[in-house]
C-alpha cells in the first residue's frame, strides 16, 4: 500500500495555541522547492525534446517534397528535374507526347498513325432491348441437350461463366467485365443495338476465344459471339514518321509507348496528314524546380540558425503550477516565451546539420567542373549563415547551354548507395563523388532515418528526441532523462511525505505533553486548594 494512503490522525495547536499546520507548511515549503526545481528541469527537457522534433519535421518536410521518388516533378535526385523538355504537337486530336531526361531536342514528323486495337467481335444483328430484362425474356435458354436445368453456361478465354435464365443481361455484362482472368469487356450500345465483346488488351498478342458450353446454352450463339480470334500482328499500333528526312516505323502493342525518352499517346488514326512533334529544352521548368528548392532550403536554414543564436534567459525558469495560479494568462505566455528561448542555442546536433549542408554546397565534386557560383547561385554575407541567392539570368543561361553539367552538379550518382553502415572511408568516397542533392539526402537520412543501422541505431535526431508515430516516441535519450527525473520526483515526494509526518508526530507529541502538564497542574492546584 502506498504511504500516501495512510490515514492521518493529527492534533493541531489544541494545547499550545500554535498554528501548527501553517508552521509545518512553512517548514515544508523550503523542502518542496527541491521538487519544484526537478519539475522545472523536466519541463526544460520536454521543451528541448519538442524543439528537436521541430527540427526533425523541418527535415522531413524537405525530404518529402524534394527527395521522394513518388514525386518525379520535384525530386531533386532525378535528372528529370534539371533536364526538362517541352513537347508540342501540331495536331493533339491525333497524337500528344511528353519527354523525360533521356530525350533529345528535335522534330518528329508523323506521316500516319494506326492505333493498336483489341481483338473484337460484334453481334451480327442489331436490335433494341432492355439490358435489365431477364435472359429468358431475351430468348436465351439453358437445359439444351439435357444440360443442367435453367443454367446458361459459356467460356471466354478459358474462364467458365454460369448464369440463371432469370439473371439480367446487365448482370451478365457486369460479371464478365469484372473477371480479370477473362480480360474482356462486353458492352451494349442502344444506338446500334449491338453487343460488342472485346479484349482489354490491345496489340498483336490480343486473342479472343468465346464459346457456348456444349449443350449448355445458346447465349453467345444467339448474338453471334461464338468466336475464335487468334493473335494477330495487325492489331499493333503502327506509326510512320520522319526524322531529319529519314523515314522510320514505330510499332507498339499499346497506344501509349515510350521511345528514346519520348512518350507518345496515340489518340486517333490518320493517313496522309503530317503532324509535327517538337521537343525542346524547358529551361523555365528546370529553373523553377531549382528556385523552389532554394526557397525552401533558405526558409529552413533561417529557422535553424535562429534557434542556434536564440538568447537564453536563465532567470526565466519554467513556471511551477503554484506560480501560475497567481498570474494572468498573458503574463504566463510572455514568461514562457522567455523561458523557452535558447533551448537549442549552440546545439551541436543542429550545428552539425547546418554546417554539413553548407559544406555540401561548396565542396568539390569529383568529375564535375562547375560550382554553384558558376551557374548563378551564391551564398549571402557571412552573418546570413549559408543563405542562397539565385541570379535568374545566369542560372537560365547555364541550364540552356550547360544543362548536363548542371545536372551532374546537383544529382550525379555514385555506385555506392547510401547506407548508415558505410565506414568512414566509404562515406568519404561517396560524399566526394555524389551531387549536392545526394549529399543533402544523406545528411537528412543520417538525422531522421527510421531504419536501424548495424548498431541498432536510428537517425541522430530520432535517437535524441524521437518522433510521433515511431518507437522512438517513447524510447529516446531525452525521454529516458524525463523518466529519470520523474523517478527522482517520486522518491523526493516520498521523503517529503515522511518528513512532514515526522513534523506532525513531533508537534502532536508536544501538544500531548503540554496537555498532560496542564492536567497535572490543574490537579495539583486543586489538591492545594488553589483552584477554589
Amino acid at each position: 500500500m502506498s504511504i500516501y494512503n495512510v490515514n492521518r490522525m493529527r492534533v493541531s495547536g489544541l494545547a499550545s495555541g500554535l498554528d501548527t499546520e501553517n508552521m509545518i507548511n512553512e517548514l515544508m515549503s523550503v523542502e518542496r522547492t527541491k521538487v519544484d526545481s526537478l519539475k522545472q528541469d523536466k519541463k526544460w527537457v520536454e521543451w528541448q525534446r519538442d524543439a528537436y522534433r521541430d527540427v526533425t519535421n523541418m527535415l522531413r518536410g524537405l525530404k518529402d517534397e524534394f527527395f521522394d521518388v513518388a514525386k518525379p516533378q520535384s525530386n531533386m535526385l532525378s535528372p528529370n528535374t534539371y533536364r526538362c523538355y517541352k513537347v508540342t504537337s501540331t495536331e493533339e486530336r491525333y497524337i500528344t507526347a511528353s519527354a523525360n531526361a533521356d530525350a533529345a531536342p528535335g522534330r518528329y514528323t508523323i506521316t500516319s498513325i494506326k492505333m493498336a486495337e483489341p481483338a473484337k467481335a460484334e453481334s451480327e444483328v442489331g436490335s433494341s432491348f432492355d439490358t435489365k430484362k431477364s435472359l429468358k425474356g431475351l430468348g436465351i435458354s439453358g437445359n439444351i441437350d439435357g444440360a443442367d436445368k435453367g443454367k446458361i453456361v459459356f467460356n471466354i478465354n478459358g474462364e467458365a461463366f454460369s448464369f440463371s435464365e432469370d439473371d439480367t443481361l446487365q448482370k451478365v455484362m457486369n460479371e464478365i467485365n469484372a473477371n480479370e482472368k477473362a480480360g474482356v469487356n462486353l458492352a451494349y450500345s442502344s444506338i446500334t443495338g449491338k453487343l460488342t465483346l472485346q479484349t482489354k488488351k490491345t496489340g498483336a498478342s490480343a486473342s479472343l476465344n468465346a464459346q457456348d458450353a456444349d449443350g449448355g446454352s445458346n447465349f453467345l450463339s444467339t448474338f453471334g459471339l461464338n468466336v475464335n480470334l487468334e493473335a494477330d500482328a495487325t492489331r499493333d499500333a503502327t506509326v510512320q514518321l520522319k526524322i531529319d528526312g529519314q523515314s522510320y516505323t514505330m510499332t507498339s502493342p499499346t497506344n501509349t509507348f515510350t521511345r528514346d525518352g519520348i512518350t507518345f499517346n496515340l489518340m486517333a488514326n490518320t493517313v496522309g496528314k503530317e503532324i509535327d512533334i517538337d521537343v525542346s529544352r524547358d529551361v523555365d521548368s528546370a529553373f523553377n524546380n531549382i528556385k523552389n528548392f532554394v526557397e525552401k532550403y533558405n526558409g529552413m536554414i533561417d529557422k535553424l540558425n535562429n534557434k542556434l543564436v536564440e538568447k537564453r534567459y536563465r532567470d526565466y525558469k519554467p513556471l511551477t503550477d503554484e506560480q501560475k495560479k497567481s498570474m494572468e494568462e498573458s503574463d504566463i505566455k510572455l514568461w514562457e516565451e522567455k523561458s523557452k528561448s535558447g533551448v537549442l542555442r549552440s546545439d551541436p546536433i543542429v550545428q552539425n546539420i547546418t554546417q554539413s549542408m553548407r559544406r555540401a554546397l561548396i565542396e568539390k565534386i569529383e568529375g564535375v567542373n562547375i560550382s554553384l557560383s558558376d551557374i548563378g547561385i551564391t551564398t549571402g554575407q557571412w552573418y546570413e549563415n549559408g543563405k542562397l541567392y539565385v541570379n535568374e539570368e545566369k542560372l537560365k543561361d547555364a541550364l540552356a547551354n550547360r544543362g548536363e553539367e548542371v545536372e551532374k552538379l546537383f544529382c550525379q550518382q555514385y555506385k555506392e548507395s547510401y547506407s548508415p553502415d558505410l565506414n568512414a572511408e566509404e562515406r568519404k568516397v561517396r560524399y566526394n563523388n555524389v551531387g549536392i542533392m545526394h549529399r543533402f539526402s544523406d545528411i537528412i537520412q543520417d538525422n531522421i532515418r527510421t531504419r536501424r543501422d548495424k548498431n541498432n541505431k536510428k537517425g541522430i535526431l530520432l535517437e535524441k528526441a524521437g518522433i510521433q508515430g515511431d518507437l522512438t516516441d517513447i524510447n529516446n535519450i531525452l525521454g529516458d532523462k524525463i523518466k529519470d527525473i520523474d523517478k527522482r520526483i517520486e522518491s523526493l515526494n516520498e521523503l517529503l511525505y515522511r518528513k512532514e509526518e515526522q513534523y506532525w508526530r513531533q508537534f502532536t507529541a508536544m501538544e500531548k505533553a503540554l496537555q498532560n502538564m496542564s492536567s497535572q497542574s490543574m490537579w495539583l492546584m486543586q489538591q492545594l486548594g488553589l483552584g477554589q
